[in-house]
């Protein structure tokens, strides 16, 4: 697997694992990702750059936008993208939580 297809590729897994679970369960299982992540890119400064690209691609594709539960927050807040970002920070705001 490429490095600039890494994200795109795993996202397709991940969104096909994610995508029939709720917000809670998938949180659980974000974590495992990273952590596998972790192990396959072991230098931190490529890691943190993939991982949230990773997270972008998996939210686009399923593709559910409107933040409902702090754990969907959570996962948005590590997206590579702006918007996703903007919808977590204004969850945990209206909410009054950190994230």
């Amino acid at each position: 697997m490429q490095a600039e297809q890494l994200p795109t590729e795993l996202a397709q897994i991940w969104a096909r694992q994610l995508k029939p679970l709720g917000w809670e369960e998938r949180i659980l299982l974000m974590n495992e990702f990273h952590e596998n992540l972790k192990e396959m890119i072991p230098d931190f400064g490529e890691f943190c750059e993939v991982f949230p690209a990773i997270v972008t691609e998996t939210l686009n594709q399923i593709d559910e936008s409107e933040i409902s539960c702090d754990a969907q927050a959570h996962i948005y807040a590590n997206s590579a993208d702006e918007e996703h970002r903007q919808l977590a920070g204004a969850w945990f705001r209206a909410h009054n939580k950190s994230a």
